[in-house]
């Protein structure tokens, strides 16, 4: 065996060290965007509102809880213009 052979042989083992721990990046990293992915759409499914209790009724539709919600941060937040005292003789 000469000097050539042994340098192919060492260029053949790098390059097939080279294949294998891209293969194995490629598997752990599939692995974490799947837990990834899977962990996400958990968290979605618990944040999100099925149903929605509104006085004694039970409502499911997703446009009326929608509505419900920003009529209820809408009417809770809204402030009327009516006479407020002012500072005027202090």
């Amino acid at each position: 065996m000469g000097f050539v052979d042994l340098w192919d042989l060492m260029r053949h083992k790098d390059s097939q060290d080279f294949q294998q721990s891209t293969l194995r990046w490629l598997k752990e990293r599939d692995a974490d965007t799947y837990y990834f992915h899977f962990s996400n759409k958990q968290r979605r499914r618990r944040k999100s509102i099925v149903a929605l209790r509104v006085r004694n009724m039970w409502v499911e539709s997703a446009l009326n809880i929608m509505s419900k919600i920003v009529n209820y941060f809408r009417d809770h937040f809204y402030e009327s213009m009516g006479d407020r005292p002012t500072l005027d003789g202090v």
